[in-house]
């Protein structure tokens, strides 16, 4: 059962009604800013979009969207975006490619290719901050370059994903197909 159904009948309207709340704050918040979008690939899905307020180089954060490697996007952090970059930071929020119609590692490359595209825009140092899918891609990209990254906020990361269990292991082929799992756990670098 997902969360909205666990609410009952009106679950459904109450997140597309959290949905849109979350957008509208995210606009409001970013009025005044500098936004814009970098393409990472052919699928419309890889890309980076910026929040910055005023020009050159500054501190950033890639905000890694979680789902289960399945659902999600950068939308969910419209409202954090403009709140960072009004506190001095160039913020990106990686978009990309999801499972089941694109299979493991296609996630971390694109994440991989939206944390250069912040540092192409001008972000230096950079944080990584993910929520469970996002947060194992952000744990991934950090252990790939520690001296690339300042820091990294992972808020529920499957950090082994062999262990895992219930509704998000059983989806685990659908995204990692033959992978090995123990390569793809942040805790086995």
């Amino acid at each position: 059962m997902n969360p909205a159904e666990a609410l009952g009948p009106l679950g459904p309207a109450l997140f597309a009604a959290n949905r849109l709340r979350r957008a509208v704050v995210g606009a409001a918040r970013g009025w005044g800013l500098r936004r814009w979008s970098a393409s990472t690939g052919p699928h419309p899905r890889q890309a980076v979009h910026f929040w910055a307020d005023g020009e050159g180089r500054r501190p950033g954060v890639l905000l890694v969207h979680g789902g289960g490697w399945r659902k999600g996007s950068w939308r969910d952090y419209a409202p954090l975006g403009p709140r960072l970059a009004r506190a001095g930071l160039l913020v990106g929020a990686a978009g990309y490619r999801l499972a089941p119609e694109h299979r493991w590692p296609a996630q971390l490359d694109d994440a991989r290719a939206a944390f250069e595209a912040l540092v192409a825009a001008g972000a230096g140092p950079v944080a990584l901050w993910g929520h469970s899918a996002g947060a194992q891609l952000a744990l991934l990209l950090a252990l790939d370059a520690p001296e690339r990254v300042a820091g990294v906020v992972a808020m529920g990361a499957p950090a082994d994903l062999a262990r895992l269990t219930g509704p998000t292991a059983e989806e685990l082929p659908e995204v990692f197909g033959p992978a090995d799992l123990r390569a793809a756990s942040p805790l086995h670098h």
